[in-house]
């Protein structure tokens, strides 16, 4: 099964859902504000099949700055993080902050 990526028009918060295709034009309602405006990204095709042993599938954020990254700013939690991907008033970083 593919893995999606919908933005909420509500919100506007970004969330990540694995779906079957032909569910994946109504993916339920938001997590964050509970209505249902999801809309989906166009983005590369991305799954959870992997030979061997399991494996989470790569967020686009590790996508971006690589698996196992260490240093300042990459601790969770940081807004200043190359792994933070605010999503503006939503955010539960910049919200705690």
């Amino acid at each position: 099964m593919p893995i999606y990526d919908y933005t909420c028009t509500s919100c506007h918060a970004v969330t990540t859902r694995f779906l079957p295709i032909a569910k994946r034009h109504s993916p339920g309602p938001c997590a964050h504000c509970d209505n249902d405006a999801l809309q989906i990204q166009i983005s590369a095709p991305r799954s959870l099949y992997i030979k061997g042993s399991p494996q989470r599938a790569l967020t686009p954020q590790q996508q971006l700055a690589g698996v196992n990254v260490e240093g300042p700013g990459t601790k969770k939690g940081i807004r200043s993080s190359v792994l933070h991907n605010c999503k503006g008033p939503s955010c539960s970083v910049c919200a705690a902050a």
